[in-house]
């Protein structure tokens, strides 16, 4: 629907979207608006430490928040077991994408 429902705090993915599935479970959020999980760099975000990054788990729990699929930055973010992730996704119909973002809106 072109809206943001949840952003990732202190608490991490794992917990947001556990927060998404309970908000969906509540009735807060609409069952039949999938949404997408959406992991990209912090504009300064030192690359060296810390990057985005999403595995087999990741999917799982997305899934169970009621999400379409994950949408992650391509090139500055780490995919984990990519091959147990691409058949996990295609065994539950979900799907995972590499984005590029433009920086100069993000800025704003």
């Amino acid at each position: 629907g072109g809206r943001v429902v949840a952003l990732e705090g202190a608490e991490g993915t794992d917990a947001m979207l556990e927060r998404v599935a309970g908000l969906r479970a509540a009735g807060r959020i609409s069952a039949r608006r999938k949404g997408v999980l959406v992991k990209l760099c912090k504009p300064e975000q030192d690359l060296r430490a810390d990057l985005p990054s999403i595995g087999v788990e990741t999917l799982r729990r997305a899934r169970a928040a009621g999400l379409a699929g994950i949408a992650v930055e391509a090139g500055r973010s780490l995919v984990l077991e990519r091959a147990a992730l691409v058949a996990e996704a295609d065994a539950n119909g979900l799907f995972v994408t590499g984005i590029v973002p433009d920086r100069a809106e993000m800025r704003q």
